[in-house]
């Protein structure tokens, strides 16, 4: 089994993203925020992406709800 390293921080923005998102029906909330922790971490750990996208799970929450 392959496990993908987590960049310090994406956790818990995932969580605070999931939080802001919790109004939505169980099945919705997965299918924004599932893989979402692996699709930030990969770029992340390579150091291809910028950390600041870890600074607002508010908006984050907005894009995905738009």
């Amino acid at each position: 089994m392959t496990t993908i390293p987590m960049h310090t921080g994406v956790q818990s923005f995932v969580a605070s993203v999931r939080a802001e998102l919790a109004d939505l029906s169980p099945e919705d909330l997965d299918e924004l925020t599932s893989g979402l922790e692996a699709d930030l971490a990969g770029p992340l750990e390579a150091s291809s992406s910028d950390p600041s996208v870890l600074a607002d799970p508010v908006g984050y929450a907005a894009e995905l709800r738009a």
